[in-house]
């Protein structure tokens, strides 16, 4: 084996392994955000449910998404559907349609609980590392 051909291979082994760390912290943010809102979410669900992942361009359902069971299977499931998509470089979309998780969620007004503006800090910080 040529040295060329070592470092082209080390170079693929080198791209998979940030697409998987990028991917894995992606889907871990969002996660969590959607953990935040089954624990603390009083709206019977709806908002943790409600959140779609999609990568290269916003999802948006104007309705909500899904039951009220307050687990939010499908969120989970729409996050876990983006992990096999993902390409390095690939712009990833988290969103929700229920108008409060605005509020909620941003900070407004600085809300403690601001998963998502936390999130954002936060992941930046693993991704760095």
């Amino acid at each position: 084996m040529s040295f060329a051909s070592e470092v082209k291979a080390a170079v693929k082994i080198m791209e998979q392994n940030a697409k998987d760390a990028t991917i894995t912290n992606i889907t871990d943010r969002m996660s969590s955000i959607v953990d935040i809102n089954v624990r603390d979410a009083n709206d019977t669900g709806l908002l943790s449910n409600s959140w779609e992942a999609s990568i290269g361009s916003v999802f948006s359902n104007e309705e909500g998404n899904g039951p009220t069971d307050g687990d939010a299977p499908e969120a989970r499931q729409r996050i876990e559907g983006i992990r096999g998509k993902y390409k390095l470089g690939d712009t990833v979309f988290f969103t929700n349609s229920i108008e409060y998780a605005l509020n909620n969620e941003l900070g407004i007004g600085m809300n403690p609980r601001a998963m998502l503006r936390r999130g954002a800090k936060f992941g930046a910080k693993d991704i760095i590392k």
